[in-house]
């Protein structure tokens, strides 16, 4: 009896850590690998995929992750919907690993124009976003007017 309550118990344990592995947001370990396609959390279209692009410090203590979305719902002069991609968008993270729900592809090929954009970082010495996918989607669909 005490030993099938042990197997059972290993068990549970395995079945809850491949729920995890799905998820880096609940898996504690971010377990991000450049070439990894994710759903975003809150997007704001369900074709919104983050490919994780590049991995690699910031400063002093932060991790960037550079992601190129795709499945970015836009709208053409003529009013009509079309999907298109950010090559790329630089995150910290633990942010990005917040922002990200599941796994769907992986060993994906980088978008075509990421190497561009990341060079333009890296020329301008950019920043990193520190808010989550889908509001730096709004963002980009929604500017602010300035004042």
């Amino acid at each position: 009896m005490k030993r099938w309550g042990i197997r059972a118990w290993a068990i549970g344990l395995m079945a809850l850590t491949a729920l995890a592995a799905n998820s880096p947001a609940r898996a504690g370990n971010p377990g991000l690998e450049v070439g990894q396609v994710w759903t975003v959390h809150n997007a704001p279209n369900p074709e919104l995929r983050a490919l994780i692009a590049r991995i690699e410090p910031f400063g002093k203590s932060d991790i960037v992750v550079h992601i190129s979305l795709t499945g970015v719902q836009m709208q053409n002069p003529d009013g009509e919907s079309v999907l298109t991609t950010a090559s790329h968008l630089p995150f910290e993270q633990s942010v990005l690993v917040a922002s990200l729900d599941t796994l769907v592809e992986t060993g994906q090929p980088l978008d075509a124009h990421f190497a561009t954009g990341y060079q333009i970082w890296l020329d301008d010495e950019g920043g990193i976003f520190t808010v989550p996918v889908a509001e730096v989607v709004s963002l980009l669909l929604n500017p602010v007017p300035p004042d």
